[in-house]
């Protein structure tokens, strides 16, 4: 019984109101989805426990500042909120609350983030130039 309260312990001081956080998400990109618990209820009310699992896919994302391709599993959350961002190097650039339960996903926004840093970006100089290209073709022609 100790143990069971040691484990209900460890998951309040991580802050995790559901109470399930499997280790393979901290392997993925989950968005902060968890497994969630409930009741099944037939028509008579009769009610039995049952839990909902994330929807988990496996995908291959490019990462255009490391130039590298990950295979990952990630969540149809985490789909959505990558496409909305822009890409994969966006997400992990500019959503980092939901990475906070992915090691994963931490430690690729580290490695983005040093290659931002060194300059070893192919994608960032060649969108600087062409913000550049951009606003000298715009001031062109307002001149003229």
């Amino acid at each position: 019984m100790a143990s069971r309260a040691g484990q209900l312990a460890n998951l309040v001081a991580r802050g995790n109101k559901s109470g399930a956080r499997p280790g393979r998400a901290q392997r993925g990109i989950y968005a902060g989805r968890t497994i969630q618990f409930g009741n099944k209820v037939s028509h008579a009310k009769n009610r039995s426990r049952r839990r909902w699992d994330p929807n988990v896919q496996n995908h291959t994302y490019k990462s255009e500042i490391l130039d590298e391709t990950f295979k990952l599993r990630v969540t149809t959350h985490a789909m959505r909120c990558i496409k909305q961002a822009g890409g994969f190097d966006e997400f992990l650039l500019n959503k980092p609350h939901l990475m906070q339960d992915s090691r994963l996903a931490l430690d690729l926004r580290d490695r983005v983030l040093e290659a931002v840093k060194n300059g070893a970006s192919a994608k960032a100089p060649a969108a600087a130039d062409a913000a550049a290209a951009a606003a000298s073709s715009s001031s062109t022609k307002t001149e003229a």
